[in-house]
């Protein structure tokens, strides 16, 4: 990312609250409330500016509140019904997949009515804060619980690990725990294609991992994912391109480039590409 479009990103958010908070010091205002996001904690890939502008607003709160000033912020998340993701359905299908929860538009009223009572610092926060103790008025929503399947890496980091506590309970309530469950899959592509003898048995894993990954980006069963479809006809768009590209050089140590994965070809020649790419082993060690 060139230096001006970043700060063509986080200038507004910035200079903006700044500008604000400038304009109105001196005046004992009830509520000062700045809508921030979810990405801001967690990180969004290809979106870091935004997220930079997020943490700003998140951590400006806390100083306008360590100064006995009202301030709060509100993360969201995802917001249904209204807005970019509720008009691009694929976005909002693979969103929902890797676990963040929607936030309707009469609780995002519910919260910003919380946000707003809330907003000022209480006497001892205020003193607290003064001292260098981290002050309130962030609120967080829409996270969702972790999943096993989802795209959110940010949740395997120690500071998250309630969240996966949280989502792993939740799965065994509703589902049963399936830790013990056996066949190919439950070994993971990388352990698969790791294992592998035939140049063709690891086309067919590197194959089958896509087409799971793509399942659970989309929500689409795998019985109805072609490998001789491009990922382009299952709703794949840069955001989940992202995801995908990221997944790949986790699981199959394979550095493949977005535009690849975007062009018109079938998953199996994907395959192919992601096989000749991957450190994991040696082509020429296989048999055909």
């Amino acid at each position: 990312m060139q230096l001006s479009a970043y700060e063509a990103i986080v200038k507004p958010k910035v200079e903006g609250t700044w500008n604000l908070h400038k304009l109105f010091e001196g005046n004992d205002l009830d509520f000062f409330v700045m809508l921030s996001s979810t990405s801001g904690l967690i990180g969004n890939a290809s979106q870091a500016a935004y997220a930079a502008s997020s943490t700003f607003l998140d951590a400006f709160a806390t100083y306008r509140r360590s100064q006995g000033l009202a301030a709060a912020t509100l993360d969201l998340g995802v917001i249904q019904d209204i807005g970019y993701v509720s008009e691009n359905k694929n976005l909002a299908t693979a969103l929902e997949h890797q676990g963040f929860q929607g936030t309707t538009p009469d609780q995002l009223m519910a919260l910003l009515q919380s946000a707003i009572v809330t907003a000022r610092p209480s006497v001892t926060e205020s003193a607290a804060g003064a001292q260098g103790t981290v002050a309130r008025g962030h609120i967080v929503t829409g996270l969702g619980t972790w999943k096993e399947s989802g795209a959110l890496g940010a949740f395997d980091r120690a500071i998250f690990s309630h969240v996966r506590q949280m989502g792993r309970a939740h799965a065994r309530s509703t589902k049963g725990d399936r830790s013990n469950e056996g066949g190919a899959n439950a070994l993971g592509t990388r352990l698969q294609l790791k294992s592998a003898k035939k140049q063709q048995e690891a086309v067919d894993i590197v194959s089958g991992g896509l087409v799971a990954k793509i399942s659970s980006l989309s929500m689409i069963q795998t019985a109805d994912i072609s490998i001789d479809r491009p990922l382009s006809e299952f709703g794949m768009d840069s955001l989940v391109a992202v995801e995908m590209r990221n997944w790949i050089a986790r699981e199959m140590d394979a550095a493949v480039p977005i535009l690849e994965l975007m062009a018109n070809m079938p998953i199996y020649a994907l395959a192919e590409k992601v096989l000749a790419k991957s450190r994991l082993l040696d082509l020429a060690a296989l048999t055909s």
